[in-house]
């Protein structure tokens, strides 16, 4: 299974659980590119790929965790990059839960937007 994004505007978190019930007790991994657990939408803040993420972890399946905050991305990310210093390198996002985190976790400087999630 891939989790990179959520129709959380659409469905409740309901729907996810009854879709993916059969696959954690089946022992099917899961992989989350997009570990955000709320997201914007036109109607508010609803759940992100990341909630479905722990949902899936709560039904007894395994989920590899591989975007912000995770350490993983940032190392692949920098990698890219040719491994510059990493006071060279500003993390930059709108969710302090995953970007900002996640970028001081790694070692980097981080700036906030404020427009987003926060």
């Amino acid at each position: 299974i891939l989790l990179a994004a959520s129709e959380g505007d659409r469905f409740e978190l309901d729907h996810y659980r009854e879709m993916l019930a059969p696959a954690a007790v089946s022992g099917v991994p899961c992989l989350c590119t997009n570990p955000d657990r709320i997201m914007l939408t036109k109607s508010g803040q609803r759940f992100g790929a990341g909630r479905i993420a722990e949902l899936y972890e709560e039904l007894g399946g395994n989920v590899e965790w591989i975007g912000k905050p995770h350490r993983a991305i940032y190392d692949a990310a920098l990698a890219i990059l040719g491994n510059p210093p990493r006071e060279r390198v500003v993390g930059i996002g709108d969710s302090i839960e995953h970007d900002i985190a996640g970028a001081s976790r790694a070692g980097l400087s981080s700036a906030l937007v404020r427009s987003g999630i926060l």
